[in-house]
């Protein structure tokens, strides 16, 4: 407890009431700050050594990562009309559904092994997905390593291949990571040519399917109103057949096709290097408190 005399009234004391708490709690706070710059003053050289020997080995990680090349294809789904083959076959009793593919069927298929193993074996991506065991004179798999089978490049393939999707715009983007830019490009463009293709075909031989059986049930049904039915699901079906026959971009149409990339996607070399130099002066820091805090006790004992 403290008394102050006022200005204005000599005679009149005040009484401040001051918690020793507080205080030796600011004053230790502030103690603490000081010793921690005084700490980081005396041992600069160990900040500066970690900063240097960190950004060192962030430079030669940079150097040494191999570097890749990401080429990307923006896809779109076509517009779909609704068959009616989904609620009059429950009618009739017909077990089938509709000609027509699903996007999530689609991309089910993108990523499917069957899938991309038939891809990988007829643009021979063997070579281009296992490139240091392949000796590109000769045009074969160099003596001393193990031939990778297609399990393993489906494998690869999944790893270097990014799908991502938007649920509110229905967008899709395809990426693929490579060391060579025109490889990266060609093996988006011809994995969405290919998906055209198979869902095209898939479409194809099923709406066939779908019409022999309407067929069946048309010449064993005699009602008026059945056969009006089946002949109008037979329509639909048709439709899709003579749109699967004649559209290419039948499971997703190309927005912006994959180009080859000048510049180099991985690594981010600088920011690589800015990152190392960052945890560089943490550990810095970090070692010259504890440096100082180990001394001092070291002298007070």
């Amino acid at each position: 407890m403290t008394r102050v005399a006022r200005e204005d009234h000599p005679d009149t004391n005040i009484v401040v009431t001051i918690d020793r708490g507080m205080l030796d709690t600011a004053l230790a706070r502030q103690g603490t700050v000081t010793n921690m710059l005084a700490a980081l003053r005396k041992y600069w050289w160990l900040w500066m050594l970690t900063i240097l020997a960190a950004g060192g080995l962030g430079y030669y990680v940079a150097a040494t990562l191999p570097e890749l090349y990401s080429a990307e294809a923006v896809l779109f789904p076509p517009a779909r009309e609704a068959s009616l083959s989904q609620f009059p076959s429950r009618l009739l009793g017909l077990n089938i559904g509709s000609g027509s593919p699903t996007t999530e069927e689609a991309l089910a298929t993108l990523t499917s092994a069957q899938f991309l193993s038939g891809f990988i074996e007829k643009h021979n991506l063997l070579p281009a997905l296992f490139p240091t065991r392949w000796d590109t004179a000769k045009q074969d798999w160099l003596p001393d390593v193990v031939q990778p089978t297609v399990i393993r490049g489906v494998a690869r393939l999944k790893t270097d291949l990014d799908i991502e999707t938007s649920v509110v715009t229905e967008v899709v983007n395809v990426t693929y990571w490579h060391a060579d830019a025109q490889i990266a490009a060609s093996v988006v463009n011809n994995l969405v040519a290919d998906l055209n293709a198979t869902m095209r075909e898939r479409a194809i031989a099923r709406s066939r399917a779908i019409i022999d059986q309407y067929y069946l049930q048309l010449r064993s049904d005699t009602l008026t109103e059945v056969r009006a039915h089946i002949l109008t699901l037979i329509t639909e079906e048709m439709k899709i057949l003579v749109s699967a026959r004649g559209t290419e971009d039948f499971a997703f149409r190309t927005i912006d096709p994959a180009t080859a990339p000048e510049d180099i996607s991985y690594p981010n070399k600088p920011v690589v290097f800015a990152l190392a130099c960052v945890g560089g002066l943490l550990i810095g820091i970090f070692l010259s408190l504890l440096l100082h805090f180990y001394r001092g006790t070291a002298v007070r004992s």
